[in-house]
């Protein structure tokens, strides 16, 4: 994929993935942390194997795995804080 491409799939549908990001993640700053993942995922996979008329429901695909894989690390990240902490005290 180019950047030209990348590109121009971010002009189409970022706004859109935004809302549906938006749907489900209250907090601006995770969605935006959400939706930039979506873009780095897809600029390494690339989309010379997706079906183009497809690419919209790809792209929530990503974004539900995205999403998911964000959460997952967030709560990780704040059980092992408060396990260091609980041992400290």
């Amino acid at each position: 994929m180019t950047n030209k491409e990348l590109t121009q799939i971010v002009a189409d549908y970022g706004q859109y993935m935004m809302d549906y990001i938006g749907r489900s993640v209250a907090n601006p700053q995770d969605r935006e942390d959400i939706l930039q993942e979506v873009w780095l995922i897809l600029a390494k996979r690339g989309t010379d194997k997706i079906d183009h008329d497809k690419l919209c429901g790809y792209l929530r695909s990503v974004a539900k795995s995205a999403k998911d894989e964000f959460y997952r690390k967030a709560s990780r990240s704040v059980f092992t804080k408060d396990v260091a902490d609980y041992q400290t005290t």
